[in-house]
C-alpha cells in the first residue's frame, strides 16, 4: 500500500454520491482525496464559521481504531472553522483531539486508514513482540511524521487547551494532564490509549499509567467540574452497547496488575462505571444540558481493525453524522447565524 495519501489506494466499497444519483465504486483501487472531495461536494455544509474560540467544552470519547467516527466528525468541524475553547480526550480521543488543535484535517484519518494493515503500526505482531497493541513510537516519531507532517508550533501556539485523561496505576484514579507542548502531550496521549493487557503502561514523572477509559471514559463530568455550561460529546460506541463483566478479564487482572489492587479495582469496576456514565450521558442529553454526537448504528468494528473498507466507511459516517449536527448544535451553543 502507498505511503502518500495523494496517492493512497485501499479497497473500499462505500457509496459515493454523485450529485443525486449515488455511483458505487467497483471493488479495487480507491483514491482517498478524490473522494472525499466528492463527499465535501454532495453536501452542502450550513454557515457555522465562528472563527473565535467558543466558549465551551468538547469532549472525546476514546475507542481505539472506533476513533475513526471522531476524525470524521473533527474533519466537518475545522473545515467549518468551529474551536471550542477546552477539548477532552481519553485515549484515541486524546489523539484526534491534538491534531483538532493543530488544525491537520485528514491526518489521523488517513494515517489510521492507509496503516491499517500495517504490522509496525498496530496488531499481533507488535503485541507479541513488544507487549504494545499499538505502536506509538511509529506513530509518532521521524517517518509518520515525515510521510504526515505534523505542525507543533500550531499546537504550542494555539490558545485551544486539550486534557488528556489516563489512569494512575497505583491509585486507579483518572490522571486529568496538561504538559507543555506538543511533544511532552505525546507521551501523555500514549499513556492514555495504552490499553490494559495488551499495553505497557507509560512512565510520566516518575508515575506508570494506563489507559485512561479505566478511570474516566467520557470526561463530562470533569467538564461540568470545571464550570462549563455547554458541553459537545462526541462518543464512538455503539449506541445501545453496555459493557458486561468478565471473570476471564478480571482473572487477568489479577495475574498481570496483582501489585497494585487499586488498579485491579478500577478495572473490574469498568462495567459498572462505564454503564452508569452512559445512563447519566443519556439523561443530560434528553434534558438538553449537552450535545450528543455519536454513529447512529453499530459499528461492528473490532479494537484493532486492519480492513480499510470497514475504517474508511466509519469516517465518512462520522462525517455525514457532524454535517447533519452542526445546525442543532449551533442552536445549542447559542451561536448567532452566518450567512
Amino acid at each position: 500500500m502507498d505511503d502518500q495519501w495523494v496517492c493512497g489506494k485501499v479497497l473500499a466499497a462505500r457509496t459515493i454520491h454523485d450529485g443525486q444519483n449515488p455511483a458505487t465504486p467497483e471493488t479495487g483501487s480507491f483514491d482517498f482525496d478524490r473522494n472525499v472531495d466528492k463527499g465535501r461536494d454532495w453536501q452542502k455544509l450550513p454557515a457555522i464559521t465562528e472563527g473565535d474560540l467558543i466558549a465551551a467544552a468538547l469532549v472525546l470519547e476514546g475507542g481505539a481504531m472506533k476513533g475513526i467516527f471522531t476524525a470524521g466528525v473533527l474533519d466537518v468541524f475545522m473545515e467549518n472553522d468551529i474551536k471550542f475553547g477546552s477539548v477532552y480526550g481519553v485515549s484515541s480521543g486524546a489523539l484526534h483531539g491534538a491534531n483538532y488543535i493543530t488544525k491537520h484535517i485528514g491526518r489521523t484519518a488517513k494515517i489510521n486508514i492507509i496503516h491499517s494493515n500495517d504490522p509496525q503500526f498496530a496488531g499481533v505482531r507488535q503485541l507479541l513482540l513488544y507487549r504494545n497493541a499499538f505502536n506509538f513510537g511509529y506513530l509518532f516519531n521521524r517517518l509518520v511524521r515525515d510521510i504526515y507532517p505534523h505542525e507543533d508550533r500550531e499546537f504550542d501556539d494555539s490558545p485551544q487547551r486539550l486534557v488528556v485523561t489516563a489512569t494512575d496505576c497505583e491509585t486507579g484514579e483518572a490522571a486529568y494532564l496538561e504538559m507543555c507542548c506538543y511533544q511532552e502531550y505525546t507521551r501523555a496521549i500514549a499513556a492514555s490509549a495504552s490499553m490494559p493487557l495488551v499495553s505497557k503502561p507509560i512512565q510520566l514523572n516518575g508515575k506508570a499509567y494506563l489507559d485512561g477509559g479505566i478511570s474516566d471514559p467520557v470526561n463530562v463530568h470533569k467538564a461540568l467540574e470545571e464550570g462549563y455550561e455547554k458541553i459537545v460529546v462526541i462518543l464512538t460506541g455503539d449506541p445501545e452497547r453496555r459493557k458486561k463483566p468478565s471473570r476471564l478479564l478480571s482473572f487477568l487482572y489479577s495475574i498481570f496488575y496483582g501489585k497494585n489492587p487499586e488498579l485491579v479495582r478500577a478495572l473490574n469496576n469498568v462495567p459498572d462505571r462505564y454503564n452508569e456514565l452512559m445512563a447519566s450521558i443519556d439523561e443530560m442529553e434528553r434534558a438538553g444540558k449537552i450535545f450528543v454526537i455519536r454513529p447512529k448504528h453499530a459499528t461492528n468494528m473490532r479494537t484493532v481493525e486492519t480492513d480499510a473498507r470497514v475504517l474508511f466507511n466509519l469516517y465518512f459516517h462520522g462525517r455525514d453524522v457532524a454535517i447533519g449536527a452542526l445546525e442543532p448544535m449551533r442552536s445549542y451553543l447559542n451561536l448567532a447565524d452566518i450567512n
